[in-house]
C-alpha cells in the first residue's frame, strides 16, 4: 500500500488519479480548492483509505499544516502528485496582474511548498517518489499561455534539479506533460479546433486520463526504480 498525497484532486485529471490509486488499495489525501458529488461518494466508498480537504494552495501560511494533516492521516508519505494547478489564458500585454499572480502561487509557489514539506517526511520514511503534473507547453510555446507556460517550465526544472538532489535520499522525481486531453481545460477549444489538432497528432487521437494515470501508475511503482530527472511527454505524438 503506498501513501499518497494527491494535489487538485476534485475533478479531471486529480480525480481520476485518485479513483487509480485508491482501486489499488493505496492510501491518498487529496484536496482541492472545491469538492463535489464526485469527492463525496470516493469517500463513501474508500471511507478508511481517503480523505479530502478543501485547501487553496495559494494559502501558502497553512501548507505546513497540511502537509503535517496528510503525514498524520497516511502514517507517512510515499508518493506526492503534484496536479493542482490553475489556468487564465490571454495575451501577457493584458492579461489581468490578479491572474498572474493566481498562477504562480498556485502552480509554482504552492506547488513548491508543499513538495519541500512532503519531502521531509519522505526522508524521514527512507524514500519515496514525486509525480509532476506539467503540460506539453513547458517545450512548445502556445500562444495566450505565457504565464502559464512558465510556470510549467519552471517545474519541469525543479523536476531535474530535485532529482540530483533527493537521488541520495532514495526518492525520484518524475514530471508528466500531458498534450491536449479530453478535460475541462481543453474545453474552450471549438470543434474545428479539436479536429486540426487531431489531424497534426500521428496518432489520431487526443490523450484520455487513463492514458496520464497509467503512465502515473508505473512512476510511483518499483518498476520506475532507476527513472528520475525526467519529463515525459504524452501527446500521441504531436510534438514529434
Amino acid at each position: 500500500m503506498k501513501k499518497m498525497i494527491i494535489s487538485g484532486c476534485g475533478r479531471g485529471l486529480g480525480l481520476a488519479l485518485a479513483r487509480r490509486f485508491l482501486a489499488r488499495k493505496d492510501k491518498v489525501f487529496g484536496f482541492s480548492r472545491g469538492g463535489n458529488q464526485d469527492v463525496g461518494a470516493l469517500q463513501k466508498e474508500y471511507p478508511q483509505t481517503f480523505k479530502f480537504e478543501r485547501f487553496d494552495l495559494s494559502d501558502k501560511t497553512e501548507i505546513p499544516a497540511l502537509a503535517n494533516a496528510a503525514a498524520e492521516f497516511l502514517g507517512g508519505i510515499d508518493c506526492l502528485i503534484n496536479n493542482a494547478a490553475t489556468v487564465s489564458d490571454g495575451v501577457l500585454a493584458t492579461l489581468p496582474d490578479s491572474d498572474i499572480e493566481k498562477m504562480l502561487d498556485i502552480n509554482l509557489r504552492g506547488t513548491l511548498l508543499l513538495t519541500k514539506y512532503a519531502v521531509r517526511e519522505m526522508i524521514l520514511s527512507g524514500g519515496g517518489c514525486i509525480v509532476n503534473i506539467s503540460s506539453i507547453v513547458s517545450a512548445r510555446g502556445y500562444s495566450g499561455l505565457g504565464v502559464y507556460s512558465a510556470t510549467k517550465g519552471a517545474i519541469d526544472a525543479l523536476t531535474r534539479s530535485l532529482a540530483k538532489e533527493l537521488g541520495k535520499r532514495s526518492i525520484r522525481v518524475n514530471s508528466i506533460c500531458p498534450g491536449f486531453m479530453q478535460t475541462d481545460m481543453s474545453g474552450s477549444l471549438d470543434d474545428k479546433q479539436k479536429s486540426a489538432i487531431i489531424r497534426r497528432t500521428p496518432l489520431g487521437r487526443f490523450a484520455d486520463l487513463d492514458d496520464i494515470c497509467n503512465l502515473a501508475e508505473f512512476l510511483c511503482s518499483d518498476g520506475a526504480k532507476s527513472i528520475t530527472g525526467q519529463s515525459i511527454i504524452v501527446d500521441g505524438g504531436l510534438s514529434c
